[in-house]
C-alpha cells in the first residue's frame, strides 16, 4: 500500500500510531414502530442511562483531579435530562421509532444551538448531536469495541467529550483519534488534550475512506495523518 498524506487541524499534541478502528455511528437497521409509548419508554430509558453513565464517569475523572473535563460530563448529563429535549424526543415517538426520534431530536436541538450568536453555547451543539447517537447506540447496542491487539487509532466523522473519555477506560489499546469534523475548540478536543490521546480533526472524507485495520500515524502536533505509512 502506498502511504498517503492526509492533512487536517492539530487538535491535541503528541504522535502515536495504531490500527484504523472505525468508529461505528451507524445505528443498523431501524425496528418497526411499536407504538408511542413504547418508543418513547424506550427513548427516555436510553437517556437515563446514558445520564447515568456519563455521572460516573465524570465522578471518576473529578476523583482523579480532572475537574474541568468531569464538568464537561456534568454538562452533558443534564443534556440528557433536559425536560425540552425529552419532550421533544416523546413528541417525535408517536410516528418514529425510539432511535430515530432520538437522533432527529437532538439534531434539531444541536441546530438550535449553533444558530446562537454565543460561541460557548454554539459550541454544545457537537456534544448534543453525538449525545443523541450515543443513546440510540444504546438501543442497537452498537458501538466501538476494539478487536484484537492494539494499539487503535479510532477514526470517525466527529465525536463527543463522552466518547473521548470513554477511550480512558479501555485500557491503552486506542491511542489516538482522527475526525472527519470537529474543531480544535470543541470539547472533545478539550478531553484529548487532557487524557493526552494526539487528536487531528477536519481531515474531511479523506479520512473516513481508511479501511480498518490499516496502520496510521496520527501528528497532533502538525495535524496530519499518514495512512499505511512507509518504515
Amino acid at each position: 500500500m502506498t502511504e498517503r498524506v492526509i492533512r487536517g487541524l492539530a487538535a491535541s499534541p503528541g504522535v502515536a500510531v495504531g490500527r484504523v478502528l472505525l468508529h461505528d455511528a451507524a445505528m443498523g437497521q431501524e425496528q418497526p414502530h411499536r407504538g408511542a409509548a413504547i418508543e418513547a419508554a424506550a427513548a427516555l430509558a436510553a437517556l437515563d442511562n446514558v445520564a447515568a453513565e456519563l455521572g460516573g464517569r465524570a465522578d471518576r475523572l473529578r476523583a482523579d483531579g480532572f475537574q474541568p473535563e468531569a464538568d464537561i460530563l456534568e454538562a452533558n448529563r443534564l443534556m440528557a435530562l433536559d425536560p425540552l429535549l425529552r419532550r421533544d424526543v416523546e413528541r417525535l415517538s408517536i410516528h418514529a421509532a425510539a432511535g430515530a426520534a432520538l437522533r432527529t431530536a437532538s439534531e434539531r436541538h444541536a441546530e438550535l444551538l449553533a444558530s446562537l450568536e454565543d460561541p460557548l453555547l454554539a459550541a454544545r451543539a457537537t456534544d448534543i448531536r453525538e449525545l443523541g447517537r450515543r443513546a440510540a447506540r444504546r438501543l442497537s447496542r452498537n458501538g466501538t469495541r476494539p478487536v484484537g491487539e492494539g494499539p487503535f487509532v479510532l477514526v470517525a466523522d466527529d465525536i463527543g467529550p463522552a466518547d473521548v473519555a470513554e477511550l480512558r477506560d479501555a485500557e491503552g489499546s486506542i491511542v489516538a483519534v482522527a475526525l472527519a469534523l470537529g474543531a480544535a475548540t470543541s470539547h472533545a478536543a478539550i478531553m484529548a488534550r487532557s487524557l493526552g490521546l494526539p487528536m487531528l480533526v477536519g481531515a474531511g472524507d479523506d479520512v473516513l475512506t481508511a479501511a480498518a485495520d490499516t496502520t496510521i500515524v496520527v501528528d497532533g502536533d502538525t495535524g496530519h495523518a499518514y495512512l499505511g505509512p512507509t518504515q
